[in-house]
């Protein structure tokens, strides 16, 4: 993404960020994960990783956030806003996120937008030599939580699998992803463990 996009971008997420703390509700999260998986491979190279969020609503609409991972080569640190609202069973978001890499020169933004109906939902997500679209399905039965996910950056599709359980307060999960290369149609598996918890 062009450098005057990023920050301008930034800008505003910092802004959000910093408004009032009475207009809303904030929450947050821990979790120590045994492999980062994102987008059906591993961005921690199947390292362990320790990973902190913080999100503050300011209605039913407004909502901004920050995420940390510890990732090999330091830390990942993530700003994001998002609006999105309901009709009944329906409903729909759309939101802007920035990624930021300790040691990396500029970072890159992408924009999403996403409906969902009940349980299924549809995000697509664009930025700068970014194209990822996913469809996602969750159901939760007896404090336990069930997602299958499928998504493709346009050529290379990956599945998952998400299971996570409540124990006292403490969630545990774990995670099965497959990614599938298009060229060599080589399956590529990577699974993790998590322990979570919301404040």
């Amino acid at each position: 993404m062009k450098p005057f996009l990023s920050r301008s971008l930034l800008t505003i997420l910092l802004f959000l960020l910093s408004y009032p703390l009475y207009a809303g509700e904030g929450k947050a999260n821990m979790a120590l994960v045994s492999d980062y998986i994102l987008r059906g491979a591993s961005a921690s190279n199947n390292n362990s990783a320790l990973q902190l969020g913080y999100e503050y609503d300011y209605s039913s609409a407004w909502s901004v956030g920050s995420w940390l991972s510890t990732v090999p080569s330091g830390y990942e640190y993530d700003l994001y806003a998002r609006y999105g609202h309901e009709f009944g069973s329906w409903a729909y978001s759309t939101g802007v996120i920035y990624y930021g890499y300790t040691g990396a020169a500029s970072a890159p933004a992408e924009l999403n937008l996403a409906v969902s109906y009940y349980g299924l939902s549809l995000m697509a997500s664009r930025g700068e030599g970014v194209i990822y679209d996913e469809l996602n399905y969750e159901i939760s039965f007896f404090d336990t939580a069930l997602r299958l996910h499928y998504g493709s950056n346009g050529t290379d599709p990956d599945y998952a699998v998400y299971l996570m359980k409540e124990f006292g307060g403490i969630d545990v999960g774990v995670i099965l992803a497959t990614k599938i290369d298009s060229v060599s149609t080589l399956a590529t598996d990577v699974y993790a463990l998590s322990i979570s918890k919301s404040f």
